[in-house]
């Protein structure tokens, strides 16, 4: 990513803070916020559940996809931490849900958070 959007990001340039949700709509900046500034791939956080994400020792814990590389901790930098902790507070979820579930309350698919999220960001920023 572009230290232009990660300073975007952080400043809340990109993004001013947003109206109420609308039922339907599906949290994007916590989910680009999450791949950004942790790094996580899509794929790892399509399966982060509640468990994954410590609150108080400002970590994520990434679980294992393939080999036990992929099993790793990631500390929270201070804008990631307040996002989460504001999508926490919108979406209730609990410690076996997933964290960034579709506006059905399922797991999100690799793909969809490709084609719904990231593609559209991209298109924008080209």
């Amino acid at each position: 990513m572009s230290e232009t959007l990660i300073r975007k990001i952080r400043q809340h340039e990109r993004w001013p803070r947003r109206p109420a949700r609308r039922r339907n709509e599906v949290p994007r900046l916590p989910v680009v916020a999450m791949l950004v500034l942790s790094g996580v791939r899509i794929s790892e956080l399509c399966l982060l559940d509640g468990r994954h994400i410590d609150f108080v020792g400002r970590m994520i814990d990434v679980p294992r996809i393939k080999t036990d590389a992929g099993e790793r901790s990631i500390p929270m930098v201070p804008l990631l931490y307040e996002l989460l902790v504001e999508h926490r507070a919108e979406f209730d979820y609990g410690s076996a849900d997933p964290v960034f579930a579709t506006r059905n309350g399922t797991r999100n698919r690799p793909d969809n958070v490709r084609a719904r999220i990231v593609a559209p960001l991209q298109d924008r920023a080209t």
